[in-house]
């Protein structure tokens, strides 16, 4: 699961995953800086570095190396530099399921 750090370290989204059975595997704490970091000064602003992106990559290595079957992009803007062509894991972008939802609500 990637994202703020707040989101990798609080329980609102693990105590959920961990209800339906599933074992949420988390960043190490430098790495969560990093991606934290990363979110804040450089993605929240619109800067996309591929050093940034590279590093992305290397911790969701890193996790399937742990045991992860797919990853959580659990932030907004993590698919500003992850998405299916270059993620090593199946992802699961929240911003595109949240807006998938929202237009099957839309148009019941």
């Amino acid at each position: 699961m990637l994202g703020t750090r707040f989101t990798m370290e609080e329980t609102f989204y693990r105590a959920r995953l961990e209800a339906h059975g599933l074992e949420p595997i988390i960043p190490k704490e430098d790495e969560r800086r990093d991606l934290h970091r990363i979110i804040f000064d450089e993605l929240v602003h619109g800067t996309i570095n591929g050093a940034s992106r590279d590093h992305y990559i290397e911790i969701t290595k890193e996790l399937s190396a742990k045991g992860a079957e797919s990853v959580i992009l659990g932030c907004t803007e993590i698919g500003m530099l992850l998405n299916e062509e270059n993620c090593p894991l199946p992802a699961y972008d929240t911003a595109f399921l949240h807006c998938i939802s929202l237009i099957q609500e839309a148009v019941r």
